[in-house]
């Protein structure tokens, strides 16, 4: 990776970081619910803040980028590239770079830590590679716009902490969050699978350390949304009134 790649990559990781601490300053005046959380929860508020900002605009990015190249999803060029994509890989680099950094100071103050920091290792290392190597661009992208179910997933914690859990709203934001992992992160990632197989040739060309370190990732990537999205169906499945214990008769 060159330096203004690096450079590129670093100011995007500062921009999430003060977007952090900025929506830390702002909730601590604006928001009651905010000020009652304890001091990792408050992390977690505003690092969900950040990850909504994130998830919108790297989803632009990546739109912006088919919608100049639409040949990304048919190619079986592994090595297609534009400066629109890599821009959004960048982006997306350095925020996870910035999340990293709170996961680890939080560290299992927050739940599902361990699962989450597996994540963004993998994706450091991920995207390192389709940045340094120019390479990989669509499997970037169609992660880029996994982000679009990320909204709904933070709206159901800052629901639950504003005690509207039992609100239509949470019952509809709960519907969104199900329909659109699914869609994005399963799916999505099923397809990635098959385009993989179409790029075959060129992924084949890579030296094995970097196409070992490829496939790992993604092989983690895959079963982190499948384990994810169990987690979600179990949830929606209780909401529903379905999956939980059944209730013993009193005679």
């Amino acid at each position: 990776m060159d330096l203004s790649t690096i450079d590129t990559v670093l100011q995007w990781t500062k921009i999430w970081l003060g977007l952090f601490f900025c929506s830390r300053a702002a909730s601590s005046v604006l928001s009651k619910t905010y000020r009652e959380l304890d001091e990792p929860q408050k992390g977690y508020w505003s690092a969900s803040l950040v990850s909504n900002l994130h998830a919108c605009y790297v989803f632009m990015l990546a739109a912006k980028a088919l919608r100049e190249t639409p040949s990304f999803l048919t190619t079986t060029n592994f090595h297609l590239s534009t400066p629109a994509s890599l821009e959004c890989s960048m982006c997306l680099l350095g925020y996870m770079a910035s999340d990293l950094l709170f996961v680890l100071w939080y560290n299992k103050k927050w739940s599902g830590m361990v699962a989450t920091l597996t994540h963004h290792i993998f994706v450091l290392i991920c995207w390192s590679l389709f940045i340094t190597g120019k390479n990989g661009q669509i499997f970037a992208l169609v992660c880029a716009l996994c982000e679009a179910s990320t909204p709904f997933v933070n709206c159901r914690w800052f629901l639950d902490k504003f005690s509207m859990k039992n609100s239509p709203l949470y019952v509809a934001n709960g519907l969104a969050m199900f329909f659109s992992f699914f869609a994005c992160r399963v799916v999505g990632f099923l397809w990635m699978g098959t385009r993989l197989f179409a790029q075959r040739e060129g992924f084949a060309a890579l030296p094995i350390h970097i196409s070992i370190l490829f496939l790992l990732s993604f092989g983690v990537g895959t079963m982190l949304q499948l384990f994810w999205f169990s987690k979600i169906a179990k949830g929606m499945m209780k909401a529903l009134g379905y999956g939980g214990k059944p209730v013993k008769k009193v005679s």
